[in-house]
């Protein structure tokens, strides 16, 4: 990547980041408000959690010219397609660690956008929830590595 482009590549990576961060900020201050309605909205943000992270690999998709088709299955195509480095153009943009944690977001998302009657099930939303927190320190280092990774050299 020309170094230009990664300038404006980093900062926007970045600024998602911040994004992400405050949806942290919201999820834990929702996590606080008791009865259904406190599920409900916690159960948002964690909707809103995996949409965030998803654009940032969207960016880097665009950044890389490594576009996903819309589809029936886009959405879990994009997650797989940053688990996997592609030689000479970037590395892979999600972790071992991050991928099933991304995954059961990735999940929950679909069932918070398509439980229209339903109310959020408070077990699963605790499963969520503890992966959400594993995730946060383990996305911070994905992105840290991909952006050095994608640093253009001075040779």
């Amino acid at each position: 990547m020309e170094p230009d482009r990664y300038v404006t590549f980093a900062a926007q990576v970045r600024a998602q980041l911040l994004e992400i961060a405050a949806i942290y900020d919201r999820i834990d201050a929702r996590e606080r408000v008791p009865g259904p309605a406190g599920r409900e909205s916690l159960a948002l943000q964690l909707h809103n959690l995996y949409s965030a992270a998803e654009g940032l690999f969207e960016m880097v998709a665009d950044a890389c010219e490594n576009h996903v088709e819309a589809g029936a299955s886009y959405h879990t195509s994009l997650l797989r397609r940053m688990r996997v480095a592609v030689p000479g153009i970037r590395p892979a943009a999600v972790s071992d660690e991050s991928m099933p944690l991304l995954d059961t977001l990735r999940r929950f998302r679909h069932v918070v956008r398509h439980a229209y009657s339903a109310g959020i099930d408070g077990r699963q939303l605790r499963i969520v929830m503890e992966d959400a927190r594993t995730l946060r320190p383990a996305l911070w280092r994905d992105v840290e590595a991909l952006l050095t990774d994608m640093e253009p050299t001075d040779s």
